[in-house]
């Protein structure tokens, strides 16, 4: 049951960032053909944006952490082997990674609760980009615990590496 449903939450943030990146197209392609072609822009594209960038790149984290491709050191690989590195990762890495995204995740708790102000051109609170971001730090808690107990997936670039020689 819970792989079932870990499964429909990835399906999920893959239909969201798809979502994201669209929205984000359509505003910027919108802002092109205003500014360019007709020669008058409107003054909301360029924040609106700024803001779908910042929760596509926060959306687009979490799912990395889901894949188990989010930035690594390889050269420890390299040097003690895949065994280490994965022992690494799933005893060191990986609960350094929960209490960072863990403390991230609850002070922005703290600050989505307390802002109270607006956002510059459009008429909505910037809590519209903060509970976002907090919840997508937070699924990235969720998929780091997951990570512990049930391994990493670590992706095998090797095949690829030797592909391009």
């Amino acid at each position: 049951m819970l792989p079932r449903i870990y499964r429909l939450l990835g399906s999920a943030e893959n239909s969201a960032a798809i979502l994201l990146i669209s929205a984000l197209a359509l505003v910027v392609f919108l802002q092109f053909f205003t500014r360019y072609v007709l020669n008058a822009s409107f003054g909301w594209t360029e924040e609106v944006a700024r803001y779908l960038m910042i929760a596509t790149s926060f959306l687009g984290a979490a799912i990395s952490v889901r894949h188990g491709t989010q930035l690594r050191i390889e050269l420890f690989e390299k040097w003690f082997g895949r065994n280490a590195a994965n022992w690494a990762e799933r005893y060191v890495i990986l609960p350094v990674n929960i209490a960072t995204f863990s403390w991230i995740t609850f002070y922005g708790w703290e600050l989505a609760s307390r802002t109270r102000r607006s956002m510059t051109m459009v008429d909505l609170p910037l809590t519209t980009l903060y509970w976002p971001v907090v919840g997508f730090f937070a699924l990235m808690v969720l998929h780091s615990v997951v990570h512990v107990f049930t391994g990493t997936p670590r992706p095998d670039f090797s095949a690829e590496e030797g592909a391009s020689r």
